[in-house]
C-alpha cells in the first residue's frame, strides 16, 4: 500500500511539472524546418501556431519578395509540433 502511495504521489508530481507546450518544437525549428523545403533566401518569414487535423501546428510563411503581388514567390509550410513533420506545403 505504501508503495503505492508513493507511486501515485511521483506520478501525479511529475505531472504537476509539466508546462504548456512541454514536447513541442520551437518558433525557431519550424522556421529550419521550412526553410529547408525552399531554394532562396526569404525576405520575411511569418509564424503561428495552429492545429492541422486536430494535431498542434505551426504554420510557416517564407516570403520571397516585398512586391504587392507574391506570385510564385511565398511558400507555405505547415508543420506537426511533436513531431516536427511536413504536414502540407503550398507554394504560391
Amino acid at each position: 500500500m505504501q508503495l503505492f502511495l508513493l507511486l501515485m504521489s511521483v506520478t501525479l508530481s511529475a505531472q504537476a511539472c509539466k508546462t504548456p507546450g512541454q514536447g513541442l518544437i520551437s518558433r525557431q525549428e519550424a522556421i529550419e524546418i521550412a526553410r529547408k523545403e525552399i531554394s532562396f533566401e526569404p525576405k520575411s518569414v511569418e509564424t503561428a501556431q495552429s492545429t492541422f487535423d486536430g494535431v498542434p501546428a505551426w504554420e510557416v510563411m517564407l516570403r520571397n519578395t516585398s512586391e504587392p503581388d507574391p506570385r510564385g514567390s511565398v511558400v507555405f509550410v505547415t508543420i506537426d509540433a511533436r513531431s516536427g513533420k511536413i504536414l502540407a506545403l503550398a507554394r504560391n
